[in-house]
């Protein structure tokens, strides 16, 4: 046991919180500010550096001189292994995993405590959150109850028995999370506070879309059996979208045909048409990641 690690179990925080990172210069400061304002005392703070090559170690380092907060290092394996790192160091009882571009909301950590308190039974206790859109000069809000990193707080046994997140998803790792946890039939409690600010990120490209249909894939094939029809029906419009934008027309119309079979749907029934006909679907369909 390392000597940050004697350090915290004698501070014997009751929530850990983890933060992985990569290439994050322009937010990191923020998201970990975020969580060192917190009126809550009893926190460990964990960054877990998934091979960052820019200004990101050293802000993450500019704050470790708060004996609460701690620094790991893996050589850039995901946001999934990153996260199973943290969970592994961690000392506190529950878990809260934030992405290095969003924020806690302020007596996040208090609610999520009071919470526990009052549910004692509880496995995992889910939050909201408030979504930024920054366009325009203008910042749009939204609140939702979406699975998001920052919304939720999980029981340690919980994750280990669940065996963390996997590694193979780089897209929708808390969806497919969130999934294996109402599998297992896990004591949920829902709260009414919002615990983080999601920023949206206006920038996602092509690898990021391949991300999504890569998970999206893998989740359906994994929780074919749990997943309700109108879920199945969604992922695969999605998918059968994504595999136009791609120009892979067959795996297009696959899955077009699997979401009729769950729900039909006349703007489904015309994007199989489209997905017959390459020059229209490469008019209506471009191949960035702009949805049509």
């Amino acid at each position: 046991m390392t000597d940050t690690q004697e350090i915290k179990k004698y501070l014997n925080p009751s929530i850990s919180i983890i933060i992985p990172f990569y290439n994050s210069e322009r937010t990191l400061e923020r998201t970990i500010k975020s969580v060192i304002s917190q009126d809550y005392p009893k926190w460990e703070l964990i960054l877990v550096d998934d091979g960052s090559t820019d200004e990101s170690v050293r802000i993450a380092n500019s704050f470790l001189e708060d004996k609460r907060v701690s620094y790991l290092y893996q050589s850039n394996r995901g946001v999934g292994a990153s996260r199973n790192l943290g969970a592994i160091k961690a000392c506190g009882d529950w878990l809260i995993f934030l992405d290095s571009d969003d924020e806690l909301s302020p007596n996040s950590l208090y609610n999520f405590q009071e919470a526990i308190i009052q549910k004692q039974d509880s496995e995992l206790i889910c939050a909201k959150v408030e979504c930024l859109e920054s366009k325009d000069s203008e910042i749009k809000i939204s609140k939702t109850s979406t699975f998001l990193a920052g919304s939720f707080c999980v029981n340690r046994r919980l994750f280990d028995r669940l065996g963390g997140y996997d590694v193979q998803l780089k897209f929708a790792e808390n969806t497919e999370f969130y999934f294996r946890i109402l599998e297992s039939k896990a004591k949920i409690y829902k709260v009414d506070f919002v615990s983080a600010f999601y920023h949206l990120q206006t920038d996602s490209g092509r690898k990021n879309l391949a991300y999504m249909t890569e998970s999206i894939e893998l989740i359906l094939k994994k929780h074919e059996h749990f997943l309700s029809n109108g879920i199945k029906f969604l992922y695969h419009q999605i998918l059968g979208v994504n595999y136009l934008r791609f120009r892979k027309f067959r795996d297009s119309r696959r899955n077009f045909k699997s979401a009729l079979g769950y729900r039909f749907h006349p703007l489904t029934l015309i994007r199989l048409t489209i997905s017959w006909v390459p020059p229209l679907a490469k008019l209506v369909y471009s191949s960035s990641s702009k949805s049509t």
